[in-house]
């Protein structure tokens, strides 16, 4: 019953919460900032699941669409990617500036999606195509 108006002074109140949350959030106001979140994204979840009036469904843009489909692969494969390139940046003592940092992150993020594109593509889509026989 919210309408979409109501949906972006939400989301608008919520992200600025989230953005200001070292000021809000302080001496016996920390304590609630986690709730805070979780009850964010809690809501935000069940516009997306529910809402006839929602203002943006996540599901209509198509790249996150594809990376709805290969959610379990990334998140079976991305801490074993963060273990072995932490492990590689440290042997060539690469972690000294935000520089390396930024190529970390870049390359954990996109061999996370590679592999969970290549375990879809070539695991679960054939056992996929096996539900509707039984």
């Amino acid at each position: 019953r919210i309408t979409k108006i109501q949906w972006i002074a939400l989301y608008g109140i919520g992200i600025a919460c989230m953005l200001l949350e070292a000021k809000i959030f302080q001496g016996v106001f920390f304590t609630f900032q986690r709730l805070f979140i979780s009850l964010f994204f809690a809501v935000f979840i069940a516009d997306q699941l529910v809402s006839n009036h929602s203002f943006f469904k996540v599901d209509r843009l198509p790249i996150l669409a594809k990376l709805g489909e290969w959610t379990y692969g990334i998140y079976l494969f991305h801490c074993i990617v963060i273990f072995y390139l932490e492990a590689i940046f440290i042997q060539n003592n690469w972690i000294s500036t935000n520089y390396h940092f930024s190529i970390f992150l870049i390359l954990v993020i996109v061999i996370s999606i590679g592999l969970s594109y290549i375990s879809f593509r070539w695991f679960e889509s054939p056992f996929l195509r096996l539900k509707n026989k039984f």
